[in-house]
């Protein structure tokens, strides 16, 4: 492949999708993905394109993703503080369902920040119910530059009562219903959750993954939604997550093995998958955490679409 062909191919997309013809391009990476060599580029905005090249040298656009660009009016619903504030609810809530007592609770509250000081502002929350108190805290962690790893604590408590009472969960913490199956439509053991705090162009949020002990995991988002007035999931599609798109189960699942064994096309597919994702599993999922985070922000576009101005 010669540059030059490589240039007017990105020239004739950018023309296409309303870019200048003269957008400057960076390549970013270049790797094969089979039988084809891919190569990254983007420009200044963040926007992405792929070209590939095939076994005979031609070219062709394999993906294109244009960087969304959130409001300033939506973005303050979504900074840090607003997230750790209700996902500490969300970990007081489960607390005093599952620990009434607080000497059964006091273990958790050394998980959610060290320091006595921020410890003892957990424990008068859990007391009082008091939102200054529990901002207090969470000023109060940030400023000693504590590392907020609660998200692991908090969606591993999750984890044990996800299989509950649906109506009783509901109560608790409404999010944890965009997690079943019914409404990503992939099936998924729950055996095992970890979530991470990440902070990306502004916006706050939750990445979750989930899986059974076989299982490659699923990624769920979870974020503050202003317009639902309440922590919300989404689980991003296509190349936003890693999943067996034909049979619409994790990869490992007891559910995948039926349908995979009895149809040879989709086991040869399989064993080829499985054996591309451990051998590359982290560029994969980061790969599509990025492609995960660009359709998180057109749906938090699209949950600010249909409502009426946002007070401020």
């Amino acid at each position: 492949m010669s540059s030059e062909d490589c240039k007017l191919l990105i020239e004739k997309i950018s023309a296409e999708n309303g870019w200048s013809e003269k957008e400057k391009w960076k390549r970013t990476k270049k790797y094969k993905n089979g039988n084809d060599i891919l190569r990254d580029f983007q420009n200044s905005q963040g926007d992405t394109i792929t070209i590939g090249e095939n076994s005979q040298g031609e070219l062709f656009l394999s993906s294109m993703q244009k960087n969304e660009k959130i409001p300033n009016d939506i973005l303050q619903y979504l900074n840090q503080e607003k997230l750790l504030l209700e996902w500490f609810k969300v970990g007081a809530k489960i607390l005093k369902e599952n620990y009434p007592k607080k000497e059964d609770a006091k273990n958790y509250f050394s998980r959610w920040g060290s320091g006595w000081k921020v410890i003892e502002l957990f424990e008068k929350y859990f007391e009082t119910d008091d939102e200054k108190i529990l901002k207090e805290a969470i000023q109060t962690m940030k400023e000693n530059t504590m590392e907020i790893e609660s998200a692991y604590d908090i969606i591993s408590s999750i984890e044990y009562f996800m299989d509950d009472d649906p109506k009783e969960k509901e109560k608790m913490y409404e999010f944890v219903n965009d997690f079943s199956k019914e409404k990503i439509g992939v099936i998924y053991d729950k055996e095992n959750i970890y979530g991470k705090l990440c902070q990306k162009e502004g916006i706050s949020y939750l990445t979750v993954e989930c899986g059974g002990d076989w299982e490659m995991p699923i990624i769920v988002f979870v974020y503050w939604s202003e317009k639902e007035g309440r922590l919300k999931s989404f689980f991003p599609q296509g190349d936003g997550n890693i999943y067996n798109k034909e049979t619409n189960t994790a990869y490992g699942s007891e559910q995948e093995i039926p349908a995979v064994e009895q149809n040879e096309k989709l086991r040869t597919k399989y064993e080829n998958m499985m054996e591309k994702i451990n051998d590359n599993a982290e560029k994969l999922y980061a790969k599509a955490e990025e492609n995960g985070f660009q359709q998180l922000k057109k749906e938090i576009m699209k949950d600010y679409q249909n409502q009426a101005k946002i007070k401020i």
